[in-house]
């Protein structure tokens, strides 16, 4: 091997190793960005739920509101 084709090899790996932790840091990031998303979907959910549970009204269906005191 030459002089000259050790440095290229040296370069490639330095390079590679470089963007394996560009790859892991993404990776990292994408996982909390999933977790943020998924607990934000929950935290949506319990609040519609609240909200249904609080609600004074009925629907029925056809989208007609039927109130108790007709």
């Amino acid at each position: 091997m030459t002089l000259q084709a050790g440095d290229g090899l040296k370069k490639a790996l330095t390079v590679t190793g470089r963007n394996l932790g560009v790859l892991k840091l993404t990776d990292t990031n994408l996982r909390e960005d999933r977790h943020d998303k998924w607990t934000a979907h929950n935290i949506d959910n319990s609040v519609l739920k609240l909200r249904k549970r609080r609600s004074k009204h009925r629907w029925v269906m056809g989208g007609v509101v039927e109130h108790s005191w007709f």
